[in-house]
């Protein structure tokens, strides 16, 4: 099994020599074979060219992009996760009338696993319950492959909890929080000399303008939310401030450790 990364939640648009310095730079850490999540949602929510942003994600190494319910709330949004041939992971517990998909099998090289989204529900957007989505998709696995669910919200609390479910049905489980842009380091649930039983990390962080709140200036961002004034908000370009782990594995069952990092771009 390579090696994991997992990006924090990218929260505005961004240059293409951002993204390959942070590519880099994770790569020397876990590997130049290693494989490269993130999450999207921020980007969705409002990047005026996404379909570009998207694109050049996957021109620079990523690969695996993974959804919150921002990825049905733009027509754009919902235009790209519908057409695409990349690997775009949207929450499974949306209206099963969204485009997409939220559970797949993917295989990267020698690799085989299963990739998953899920709102906890602390969004706007409808959902069915991530618990009830887990329950069906673990009843009907007949494989042993690993898991990587990725849970996109702010509750924490219940987040803990889905954790807790998935160790009744899986032994090689991960699971990865978005939601409050703040880097949370993993916890080892239920583990047995480090074989997985399941590895929780409540929040990955994000990708975001350092300085800004969101990837946008303060500026705008108190005369939008706070003022209330209609304003078009944009992008807060400079230094990046970028969160992301590494999941290093000895084998497909067994990891050798977890590294959590901020670095500067």
């Amino acid at each position: 099994m390579k090696n994991i990364a997992i990006i924090g939640q990218i929260q505005q648009e961004l240059q293409k020599s951002q993204v390959l310095n942070l590519v880099n730079k994770i790569k020397e850490e876990a590997g130049e074979d290693c494989h490269i999540f993130c999450n999207g949602s921020g980007m969705f929510s409002w990047a005026p060219q996404l379909e570009k942003q998207v694109e050049m994600l996957f021109d620079c190494g990523i690969d695996v992009l993974f959804l919150g319910e921002q990825a049905i709330s733009r027509t754009a949004g919902r235009n790209i996760i519908g057409k695409t041939d990349f690997c775009i992971i949207r929450p499974a517990n949306l209206s099963n009338k969204s485009p997409g998909c939220g559970i797949k099998k993917v295989k990267f090289g020698d690799d085989e696993m299963w990739l998953i989204s899920l709102v906890d529900g602390s969004g706007k957007v409808p959902a069915v319950p991530a618990a009830f989505e887990i329950e069906k998709f673990f009843e009907n696995k007949k494989d042993q492959l690993p898991v990587f669910i990725n849970i996109n919200g702010t509750e924490f609390r219940y987040k803990e909890a889905l954790v807790w479910k998935i160790c009744e049905y899986s032994n090689n489980a991960i699971v990865f929080g978005n939601g409050s842009g703040f880097r949370i380091d993993s916890e080892v649930i239920e583990s047995d000399d480090f074989l997985i039983k399941s590895i929780f990390i409540p929040d990955v962080g994000a990708v975001v303008t350092q300085n800004s709140i969101g990837g946008v200036s303060p500026n705008l961002w108190w005369k939008k939310n706070v003022e209330k004034i209609p304003i078009n908000m944009v992008p807060e370009f400079g230094i990046l401030k970028c969160d992301y782990c590494v999941i290093f594995f000895e084998n497909i069952k067994k990891i050798q450790k977890i590294l959590h990092k901020t670095v500067k771009i």
